[in-house]
Parts: C-alpha cells; structure tokens; sequence
C-alpha cells in the first residue's frame, strides 16, 4: 500500500498537475534523434559523473537524459519551476538504490556540475536553487503518476480495437495505478492531484470502448482453455478404456457406444468456440462502463 506516515505529512501546496503531462512528454520525447549529437557530447563527462559522484557506470545514462533536459529546459526557454521540479524527481528516481556519495539530489546536482568544471561541456545550472531533498511522499506519488501517463499515453495512441494482450495489460495497470492515487488523494489534502485526478477520469472515459472487453476476453480464454483441456483428457481415458476392452475382452459391443460418446464430445467442442465468439460480440454490445465505474466511484 502506497499510503504512509510520509505521504500523509506531504506540504498541501505542492503542484502536481503543472508537472504532468507536459514535462514528462517533454523529457520522454528527448531520447530521439534530433538530439544524438547533444547526448553524445555528454558522453565523457557523463562517464566522469558516473565515477566520481554516484560510484557506477549504471548511472551514465540517466546522466545523459538528465544532462540533455537541463540544456533542453535552458535552450528553449521552458517553464523553469515546473520543468525543475520534474527533474527533481528524475534525479531522485535515477539514484534510487545506488550509493552515491552525495547525500541527496541536492547535493548530487552540485556534484554533477562541479565535475563538469574544466570540461568542454559543463551541466546546466538552470534549476540552480529549485533543486531539494524531495520528500518520499511527493516522490511516490510522482512515480505514480509517471507510470500512469506512461500507460495512459500507450492507450491513447493505440489505434488498435481488438483485444490486444499489450493493450489490456496497460489498462490493468492504469486501473491499479489509478486507484492508489484515490486512496492516497482521499489521505491527503492537495488540490493539484484531485484536480489531475478529475482529469483523468474525463479523458478515460473517451478511451474505454477500446479495452472494454479485455476482463471478458480474460476469463472467456480462461473457460476456453479450461473446457477444453477437461474434454482432450476425458478423450484419452475413454480410449484407453475402449482399447482394454477391445483388447483383452470380448465386450467389443461396448465399443460402440464409446464412439458415439466421442464423437458427441468432439462436436461439443468444436461448437463451443463459436458460442464464446458469439458471447463476447453480445457483451461488447451490452456492457457500457460497468468494468470499471466501479473504479471511479470508489472515492465516493
């Protein structure tokens, strides 16, 4: 459970919704092309970084992203406060696990830029006092929502309507995502995320009738898969049966009723998929927002 001591204490005033999406799809989009060559011209000193300040060459590309968002936030004359506070985060999360020598996120953005003093290409000094020891609850939260606009932003750009594997995980982890941030919004007092919250409940509908089905997909492939796994070993018991009969009796008359208890269950099973196909065409006719409604009003 994502709620804590810590989530709880978190400062009220503390803006969400100015953050996500835009710098997260502002960072995202920075890993193309257009910016290979400013990524490579980090590449020697984000090695340094890695040694000397975070102690792991795991670190060195994380070094490169942050490196380009900062030059990127500078460049093109983004919303400093914002933009910042994102790279707040991603700093934090790149360092999670490590054991840098620096203490904090704080402490490591000066490192960084210390060590990039005498280097033909320095990091950017654009979050230069906008840059703190980002509490756990904020940053759980902000994890959070990052994942949720990762998998939200998966199935917004999905053209594809029939029941695609990859589409209906991400909208069983929008769903789980989604849910723990209303329980910690109910735990809290922050405008800001019931606010993005709302957001996101209006975009979401817009996007439901693409993965309404994937629960009844699920458990139709379940009861498929089930049925006919009992029908392929009643199959094969019967005919060991009929060869121990016709074997070592002389009850071969028996036999012909087996056959027809085969060939029933072998035309059973042929039926049954068309009869599922058809079950899964009405309930996508029938069922509107009942898979997850009950999400939404969970709050109330």
């Amino acid at each position: 459970m994502y709620v804590s001591i810590c989530i709880k204490i978190i400062i009220y005033s503390y803006t969400f919704n100015d953050i996500f999406p835009t710098c997260m799809k502002v960072f995202d989009n920075l890993d193309g092309m257009e910016k290979r060559e400013l990524r490579i011209s980090y590449h020697n000193l984000c090695l340094n970084i890695s040694d000397e300040v975070v102690k792991t060459r795991y670190f060195y590309t994380f070094c490169l992203n942050l490196c380009v968002y900062l030059d990127n936030i500078e460049s093109e004359n983004l919303d400093k406060k914002t933009h910042c506070k994102y790279f707040n985060y991603k700093l934090k999360y790149a360092l999670e696990g490590l054991s840098p020598h620096c203490k904090n996120e704080q402490k490591c953005y000066e490192d960084m830029y210390q060590v990039s003093i005498g280097d033909n290409k320095k990091v950017s000094e654009v979050c230069k006092g906008d840059i703190l020891e980002l509490k756990e609850g904020t940053f759980k939260i902000m994890d959070i929502l990052n994942a949720l606009y990762t998998s939200f932003e998966y199935l917004k750009t999905s053209s594809r309507y029939d029941l695609d594997q990859s589409m209906c995980l991400h909208a069983d982890e929008y769903s789980a995502k989604y849910k723990n941030l209303l329980q910690i919004s109910s735990e809290i007092n922050n405008d800001s995320l019931k606010e993005l919250l709302e957001n996101f409940n209006k975009e979401y509908i817009t996007l439901q009738e693409k993965f309404i089905n994937c629960h009844a997909h699920s458990k139709s492939i379940h009861n498929s898969s089930w049925k006919i796994a009992v029908g392929l070993i009643l199959t094969i018991t019967l005919l060991i049966i009929a060869f121990i009969l016709y074997k070592y009796t002389h009850y071969v008359s028996l036999l012909q009723p087996l056959v027809r208890k085969l060939r029933s269950i072998w035309n059973n099973r042929n039926e049954e998929e068309p009869k599922l196909y058809n079950l899964m065409k009405r309930e996508h006719k029938n069922i509107n927002d009942k898979n997850y409604q009950i999400l939404y009003n969970s709050v109330n």
